[in-house]
């Protein structure tokens, strides 16, 4: 299922993960749980193709 250029994911996560979603939601920086998590996926991904990439860098490649 699609919405608005979003595709539906199920996951599982530890009592503790929610429990740090949960008190993100009431610092007000995030929108919806779902919000947390693009965000979060998306800034580890982009820490490790920068880090791949610097490897490759380093190795010349």
């Amino acid at each position: 299922m699609v919405l608005n250029n979003k595709s539906r994911l199920s996951v599982s996560v530890s009592t503790e993960t929610i429990a740090l979603i949960e008190e993100s939601l009431k610092l007000e920086k995030f929108r919806n749980k779902s919000h947390i998590v693009e965000f979060s996926i998306n800034k580890v991904l982009k820490d490790q193709f920068i880090k791949s990439n610097k490897g490759a860098e380093e190795n010349g490649n």
